[in-house]
């Protein structure tokens, strides 16, 4: 195990272990690992939205902000050829001016939550850790820490109580916060809480602070290790079966189905 402190994104990208973005592919399939991740535009705008937060010269170091432009025009023309010829060289991120622009009014908000602005204010970046955890290599890079509460800033489409317990559950936040909270904890730092500032992508851009609770963190921690159990596995047996378990899986129609045969049958 070892506290990295702040690295750039590429020395993170370049550690050999298993992050909490793969832990998705691996619990699907060891092919779907293999295969990797293609890098999408939301992923391109959270990381962007990470940067310009939390730690703005590297962010215009990675990021290049296109402007508007007519592609018909000999100007338009110019400003599609420069930013194809950053695209091909790898070295930055293109940002659609507009998205650059939410990000701008999600900074804002921030700012002005009575919360979020002093959690921003009071925390640090601890930067990148690494952690043997069941047997395997594993990293995390935490966002703000402060006194053992944890902070994870997150873009969304509905910061609210209800809304963000749904993306919770659909983005397996619980286990992000458990398997960033115990790499952590391994490295010997203070782990009270996990907290997640929440800030929607929309107008009016409302933010909202979550903590989550000790039940959802052990249903987190018991997934992640599940996953990484997995992992494990085929690295040590290189020559299994790398598709969808091969076993009888019970299967059913969706519950929305059922419910709606069972309320025909009562109407009947």
């Amino acid at each position: 195990m070892a506290k990295l402190g702040k690295i750039t994104e590429k020395e993170y990208n370049e550690i050999k272990a298993v992050r909490n973005s793969e832990l998705g592919n691996i619990e699907k399939s060891w092919a779907h690992y293999k295969m990797g991740t293609k890098r999408t535009e939301a992923m391109v705008f959270g990381s962007a939205f990470h940067m310009y937060i939390l730690e703005e010269p590297t962010f215009w170091e990675n990021f290049v902000v296109a402007p508007q432009y007519d592609g018909r025009t000999k100007e338009g023309k110019e400003i599609k050829k420069q930013l194809d010829e950053i695209a091909a060289a790898g070295t930055k991120d293109i940002l659609r001016s507009d998205d650059f622009d939410t990000i701008c009014k999600m900074k804002e908000s921030l700012l002005k939550h009575p919360m979020a602005k002093n959690i921003l204010h009071r925390s640090e970046n601890e930067g990148a850790y690494t952690a043997i955890i069941e047997g395997v290599e594993c990293k995390a890079k935490l966002d703000l820490e402060n006194r053992g509460q944890f902070f994870d800033l997150k873009s969304t489409e509905d910061a609210s109580p209800n809304g963000f317990r749904q993306s919770i559950g659909k983005y397996n936040y619980h286990r992000q916060a458990a398997f960033y909270g115990d790499i952590a904890a391994a490295n010997g730092v203070p782990f009270e809480s996990f907290n997640f500032v929440a800030v929607e992508k929309k107008e009016p851009f409302l933010v909202c602070v979550h903590t989550l609770g000790a039940a959802s963190m052990m249903v987190g921690r018991h997934s992640y290790k599940n996953v990484l159990q997995k992992f494990r596995f085929h690295t040590e047996n290189p020559g299994a079966y790398e598709g969808y378990e091969p076993i009888f899986h019970p299967s059913e129609a969706p519950d929305w189905l059922l419910r709606q045969a069972e309320n025909d049958q009562t109407e009947h």
